[in-house]
């Protein structure tokens, strides 16, 4: 979805947002595609259905584009090369397009994976098209990198068919909305950093505390009974002492250096 999502923003800041709302508008009903007569430039929370169905017509939107004088003037491209970059955008956005489709097969041989490489490889010689046009400033994007390891991926651990993002979908939950409700909702960053750090403490000396606990269970041998014992918190249900005490005999008598009123 996040490569859907970023190729189809490209392509509407080439072409244009009222350009590509209104190809959609035009496009003929179909049985198997959705009709977005609305177009798709103003869609906002946007599920994988929807862009699974924008993916359907993202090349036939980026069809027979060709750059205005006022956009090769601002861009200070050589008006022979407006013919070249329609078909150039067309030809990347094809391969990404190709190589989404088949990276989602349910099987892959030696010859499909190859495929995948051989386009993703087309989609890299021609995205230079973005650049030129000003539809973004670089490619330094974690999910297309991730793309050239696809192939060896499938290799190793077979296909992607029962992948899925759940995992990482679950994590937001605890690094941010959860750190999020422990601010006071001003200036929040700082304060969900230091919530979050805080907390990986708490967890690394918890897992320590039951390491150490579990050592000592397994093979007291080497360590005595009265650190064994210390380890294991517990309460008492009376009081061991039947009187007052000065906060100078807690201190004194029970080496409480830090204990004050």
């Amino acid at each position: 979805q996040g490569l859907v999502k970023r190729v189809t923003r490209w392509v509407i800041e080439i072409i244009s947002p009222a350009l590509i709302d209104s190809r959609c508008h035009l496009l003929p009903p179909n049985q198997s595609i959705r009709h977005f007569r609305s177009g798709i430039s103003g869609l906002s929370n946007i599920s994988g259905t929807e862009h699974a169905q924008i993916a359907a017509i993202l090349v036939g939107l980026s069809n027979g584009f060709r750059p205005s004088r006022a956009m090769l003037l601002n861009l200070e491209i050589e008006p022979q090369r407006a013919r070249d970059l329609g078909a150039q955008l067309v030809q990347s956005v094809r391969a990404m397009m190709d190589f989404l489709y088949a990276a989602q097969c349910a099987e892959h041989t030696e010859s499909s994976l190859r495929y995948l490489d051989a386009k993703l490889l087309e989609f890299h010689t021609h995205k230079t098209v973005f650049l030129e046009l000003a539809a973004t400033e670089h490619f330094n994007y974690p999910k297309l990198h991730w793309l050239s390891h696809y192939s060896e991926a499938v290799r190793q651990f077979g296909s992607t068919d029962n992948t899925n993002t759940q995992a990482t979908e679950r994590l937001h939950i605890d690094y941010a909305k959860q750190a999020y409700v422990a601010t006071n909702r001003k200036d929040e960053m700082p304060q969900m950093t230091k919530w979050i750090e805080r907390k990986e403490k708490m967890f690394q000396l918890q897992a320590f505390l039951e390491l150490r606990t579990s050592i000592c269970m397994r093979d007291h041998r080497w360590f005595p009974r009265s650190f064994i014992r210390d380890l294991q918190t517990t309460t008492t249900k009376h009081p061991s002492v039947h009187r007052f005490l000065s906060v100078d005999d807690v201190q004194v008598s029970y080496k409480a250096s830090d204990f004050d009123m």
